[in-house]
């Protein structure tokens, strides 16, 4: 166990570290994916949407206090140009957790409606269970 609390906590450090980096503060990994955009030029973002944060463990549980942060994503490019992004965009932010992807394409062109989730250190207190 101690080897998998010290292997989340490595994967949750590097996404705080892009949060940190591209000045979006707590919980809004939107920017973060917007700026993934400025190195992918054949990407172009046409949704964003924050999703609201929610528990993932619990302090109870012996595992550190998580929130999930969501984001759905929609982007137009051509399909290898998307592949790069997302690729960029799971180096970058650390684990990327895929809930669903969605590809429509119509030749040059695709579509690509995600939604992703991240993990951060939960960092409001929390009430001891009875």
């Amino acid at each position: 166990q101690p080897a998998e609390m010290a292997a989340l906590r490595q994967e949750i450090d590097a996404f705080e570290r892009l949060i940190a980096a591209s000045g979006t503060g707590q919980g809004h990994i939107g920017t973060a994916a917007q700026q993934l955009l400025q190195d992918h030029p054949g990407v172009t973002l046409i949704r964003l949407k924050t999703l609201p944060t929610s528990p993932f463990s619990a302090a109870e549980s012996g595992y550190p206090a998580l929130q999930r942060l969501g984001l759905e994503l929609g982007l137009r490019g051509s399909y290898p140009a998307l592949m790069a992004y997302l690729q960029d965009l799971e180096r970058r932010a650390g684990p990327v957790y895929w809930a669903e992807a969605k590809l429509e394409s119509r030749y040059p062109e695709a579509v690509l409606d995600l939604v992703i989730n991240l993990l951060r250190h939960d960092s409001a207190p929390h009430r001891q269970a009875p």
